[in-house]
């Protein structure tokens, strides 16, 4: 078993008992159905020897007293197979703003590229374009249900953490 720090709280999780062990080709062609969810927002593809997760988490237009805020977030969770039986992840993730205040406009892009773990709640005032609510807006999102459950998959299939 392994200890996750999250949130100053520690989180078990458990490594999955191997059910089989599958080559890399076999593992990536049943990759998208056994673990897309239908009622869920990720996009779950594979591209060379990965499995990659993604979300567009964030499209908003945020407004106050003082400001308009456009704001889009994208995040993306990549684990990487390898002959070995082993494998490696990561994350990237994104954030495009475009504000008009008071006499003034700005725009900024960031981009952070890692291992990052995410659990991001916040309300604010106006539009969220993935689901055209308008009003408050409650956005909420968290990595770690996907990012077990493409580690229970793959390891499931044995492979292994790769420890650097």
């Amino acid at each position: 078993m392994i200890y996750a720090k999250k949130l100053g709280k520690f989180k078990l999780y458990k490594e999955a008992k191997v059910k089989a062990m599958m080559p890399i080709n076999e593992v990536l062609a049943n990759a998208v159905n056994d673990l897309t969810k239908e009622d869920e927002p990720w996009i779950i593809s594979t591209e060379g020897n990965s499995i990659i997760a993604r979300i567009n988490w964030k499209n908003t237009t945020n407004i106050s007293f003082v400001e308009i805020n456009n704001e889009m977030q994208n995040f993306e969770y990549c684990i990487n197979l390898f002959d070995d039986y082993k494998y490696t992840e990561g994350t990237e993730s994104t954030t495009d703003t475009a504000s008009i205040e008071l006499g003034s406009t700005s725009a900024n892009h960031s981009a952070f590229y890692g291992l990052e773990l995410r659990d991001f709640h916040s309300i604010e005032f106006g539009v969220n374009h993935n689901t055209d609510e308008k009003g408050i807006i409650k956005t909420n999102f968290t990595t770690d249900e996907i990012r077990d459950r493409i580690r229970q998959y793959v390891e499931e299939r044995g492979y292994k953490r790769k420890v650097f």
